[in-house]
């Protein structure tokens, strides 16, 4: 009884702290509360239910016929208004395009270049789902990937694409150039920043930035100090299941080097395999 309750206080905290993300996923402010409002019916009433399936065995108090078909039709009512929201919300999501929004040529005058994160915002929030918060009426989200190749020449190359989803191509064209980020470059190496804003009265679409740095052969990157955040989480997914990077248990500094065949990283570097081609 007791967790039953903690997860019904759950639902309702969660109910009213999901609120404010709502708003940027529905076009219309009411749809917003619908669909809210049916996720927490939806999960509250089979709850209610089972709470009376116990009362009825242990405290013998018996619901009443009408009450229980009441609850039922207005659970399919939700149900049915759930899907009938969504329907509009997938249709704001059945494009996708990736754009270039940048693509710069570096030179450094080391052969060893370090590459960090910038200070994440908002690491305090507690209200956080998957990364996303809101700060100053903003949405904050980290959805930034990183992929390496090597470079064609003797430079450094940044190359940063913008990827969204929406209704039409017009949107996303709209969407992709209102996301402001720029990763900064000092002598030493490249800063990337951690997360990126979605304004206010902007909608969020499963928006992504995509930087694809090419690296010389003979260069070296470095990443992971002690301090800094996690730069491996923000490496993609794609390019590490494919083997082109250093196998890596993911902790300490990784140090790689560029080379004909791919990244290298040296066989008594910590915690790290070398892949020598």
């Amino acid at each position: 009884m007791i967790l039953l309750i903690a997860i019904w206080i759950g639902f309702i905290i969660g109910f009213i702290a999901a609120i404010p993300f709502t708003t940027f996923v529905f076009d219309v402010p009411a749809f917003a509360f619908i669909g809210a409002a049916n996720i927490f019916l939806m999960t509250a009433l089979p709850i209610i239910g089972f709470l009376q399936f116990i009362a009825r065995y242990v405290f013998e108090r018996k619901t009443s016929a009408r009450i229980r078909t009441g609850m039922t039709t207005f659970f399919i009512l939700n149900v049915i208004s759930f899907f009938a929201v969504g329907s509009f919300v997938v249709r704001d999501f059945n494009q996708e395009k990736e754009m270039v929004q940048r693509s710069d040529i570096h030179s450094f005058k080391m052969d060893t270049i370090q590459l960090s994160l910038g200070q994440e915002m908002g690491a305090n929030n507690i209200i956080n789902f998957d990364g996303a918060k809101i700060i100053d009426e903003d949405l904050l989200i980290r959805n930034v990937e990183i992929d390496f190749t090597k470079s064609k020449d003797d430079n450094f190359r940044l190359t940063q694409s913008h990827f969204s989803r929406g209704g039409s191509s017009s949107e996303i064209v709209e969407l992709t150039r209102s996301i402001s980020y720029n990763p900064i470059i000092t002598d030493q190496g490249i800063i990337f920043p951690a997360d990126f804003f979605i304004g206010k009265g902007k909608k969020w679409r499963a928006q992504k930035v995509k930087i694809k740095l090419e690296v010389p052969v003979g260069k070296t990157i470095k990443f992971g100090r002690e301090g800094h955040h996690k730069f491996d989480n923000y490496i993609s997914h794609n390019v590490q299941s494919n083997h082109t990077l250093p196998v890596v248990y993911w902790n300490g500094e990784h140090v790689w080097t560029m080379r004909e065949g791919g990244f290298y990283s040296k066989r008594d570097a910590y915690q790290e395999i070398g892949n020598e081609k």
